[in-house]
């Protein structure tokens, strides 16, 4: 399952139409607050990933993974934008954000779900430790949470 949040009403039905045509069951969320509502309520189910636009209504997408990540510190997020504000692109790469340029191609969407879907699947980082040098799903230069099990980061456990 993905959540995606996104303003936009035809970006926002356009993602949740190509995922679902792959077979993802896909929920989505037009502001940050109506997600946070959902996540709020008891019939809140965890997805693989949120895919978040960056620059929303009332938060933006760090805010949002900000109130997420206290109750889910490993849950993914990839932030689709056009536009990610200069002093947040630091915190893209330490705090375990995976980022997708508007405009971009649905296969490297569809790339991006797929290893979510296999890493969440079959990692093994979720459990133990890992010690390979490459990622078997080939994220080993943008995942985050090979990185920090690789010590490749300074970011705090």
């Amino acid at each position: 399952m993905f959540h995606v949040i996104e303003p936009d009403l035809g970006l926002r039905n356009l993602l949740k139409s190509v995922l679902e045509s792959k077979g993802y069951v896909v929920s989505t969320f037009g502001a940050p607050d109506a997600y946070l509502d959902y996540f709020n309520s008891p019939k809140y189910t965890a997805p693989i990933a949120i895919l978040s636009a960056c620059l929303m209504p009332g938060k933006n997408c760090f805010e949002l993974a900000e109130i997420v990540r206290k109750r889910l510190p490993d849950q993914k997020l990839l932030i689709i934008s056009s536009t990610i504000p200069q002093n947040k692109q630091a915190e893209l790469n330490t705090h375990a954000y995976y980022s997708l340029c508007k405009p971009f191609r649905m296969g490297a969407l569809f790339s991006l779900v797929e290893a979510f879907c296999l890493c969440e699947k079959e990692c093994s980082y979720c459990n133990d430790s890992r010690n390979e040098d490459q990622c078997q799903y080939g994220l080993q230069d943008i995942c985050p949470y090979f990185k920090k099990s690789a010590g490749l980061t300074d970011q705090p456990d």
